[in-house]
């Protein structure tokens, strides 16, 4: 039976963090990747900056949403005014009120993707956070061992 000894090194706990390094041999090193250690795990840059464009773009496209609905009210309380004649009237009536129905529908649709988009990036906080839990507690499990010689090992 043939047994292979395995070392494991860290950094040290006040420095920057070193990877862990698995070797069996001299000449075979496995390096697992070195995350830094915070009390909150830094959310990716591409995320935050799909994040904030997302956010940018929801907040545009109500902004015309809303500017629409005040349009099409302002139309609508005009043509429905008691001093009007209904033959004055050249738009039909329901075709705005419909209109004003659906823009109204995509105004809370964009509420509803907004809402969801700041629940996803609190969810992703979290795990961000709980992630770099695992990662402490993995640094403080492992501990920096020194490699014994092989004739120890084998005996």
């Amino acid at each position: 039976m043939h047994r292979e000894q395995v070392r494991l090194s860290a950094g040290n706990a006040d420095q920057t963090p070193a990877p862990l390094v698995l070797s069996s041999s001299p000449t075979t090193v496995y390096t697992v990747p070195s995350f830094p250690i915070s009390s909150s795990f830094p959310v990716p840059a591409v995320i935050k900056e799909a994040f904030q464009v997302q956010d940018k773009t929801i907040k545009n496209e109500m902004s015309i949403t809303q500017s629409l609905v005040w349009r099409y009210t302002a139309v609508l309380e005009k043509l429905t005014h008691p001093d009007i004649q209904p033959g004055q009237v050249n738009a039909p009536i329901i075709l705005l009120k419909q209109a004003l129905y659906n823009v109204r529908q995509h105004e809370d649709f964009l509420k509803i993707l907004q809402t969801d988009a700041r629940i996803c990036s609190k969810h992703m906080e979290s795990k961000q956070a709980e992630l770099s839990s695992l990662l402490k507690r993995l640094r403080e499990t492992v501990q920096p061992n020194t490699a014994s010689p092989g004739s120890i090992v084998l005996n």
